[in-house]
């Protein structure tokens, strides 16, 4: 929850990190603050008192799971959203509305809309409804996203971009956990946006090395954009104007 709270001027008192990985996009903003590891998967109540927070928040709900949402309650006033990542603007509007902010979360949410309206006039009339692809690798498969969470919300909503046909026939669901046998239903693609999770480098090698891979319009013609998974897989609108800003510098000659 970074960064919406970065959008509604709210100091933190402490940022997520995975060892001494942290979220690249904000370092500005949260540059100096201490690092409260999540790499084991949780975080111990013990560590949250030793920041004297005023407000946590739990940014799903299964992190409350086995008495820890009660646990955290006795150090501060604690709120669980049941998924944040799901829809940026409604998690925005809700943090501006328990911190007294709203019309902070409105006034960025006019101007983020504004911003991609322009946008989509723009990319339709720079490449019309030719299909993109938003490929993201993680461990030995990989996945084409769909319009309905952080990235492949921004392309094929607010930008309005055409999706794949794999995609489209799909209602716009993503399609998980695909081998390199999947990649022939790219050739439909005028560009691919690739995303590469830690975990799946290896695999990207092998599917970049792969003839499947070379043979396809969007590689033979340059038209493969290296996304960064900082922000392409998160739905805050800091990280989705970012996107909106990387698509438009690609697609737009």
């Amino acid at each position: 929850l970074e960064d919406p709270l970065t959008v509604l001027g709210i100091k933190h008192v402490a940022q997520w990190s995975r060892g001494d990985n942290v979220i690249g996009y904000l370092k500005d903003q949260l540059d100096g603050l201490p690092k409260v590891d999540f790499g084991g998967g949780g975080l111990e109540p013990e560590n949250v008192a030793s920041n004297n927070p005023d407000l946590i928040l739990l940014f799903a709900s299964f992190l409350g799971n086995d008495g820890m949402y009660e646990n955290y309650a006795k150090i501060a006033p604690t709120y669980s959203f049941a998924m944040s990542g799901t829809d940026g603007r409604k998690t925005l509007r809700t943090l501006g509305g328990l911190l007294n902010k709203s019309e902070t979360a409105e006034r960025a949410i006019a101007d983020y809309e504004a911003k991609a309206a322009k946008a989509k006039e723009r990319l339709q009339a720079a490449i019309g409804n030719k299909p993109v692809a938003i490929v993201d690798i993680s461990g030995k498969t990989f996945s084409l996203l769909g319009d309905q969470f952080y990235s492949g919300a921004v392309l094929y909503k607010d930008l309005g971009l055409t999706q794949t046909k794999l995609v489209k026939d799909a209602g716009g669901e993503a399609q998980n956990e695909l081998s390199l046998e999947k990649l022939p239903d790219l050739e439909d693609a005028y560009a691919i946006f690739m995303i590469t999770e830690e975990e799946g480098k290896a695999f990207r090698n092998e599917m970049m090395d792969s003839k499947i891979w070379t043979s396809l319009p969007a590689v033979k013609e340059n038209r493969v954009f290296e996304a960064n998974y900082d922000y392409w897989i998160n739905s805050g609108l800091i990280a989705t104007g970012k996107v909106m800003d990387e698509v438009q510098s690609f697609l737009i000659k």
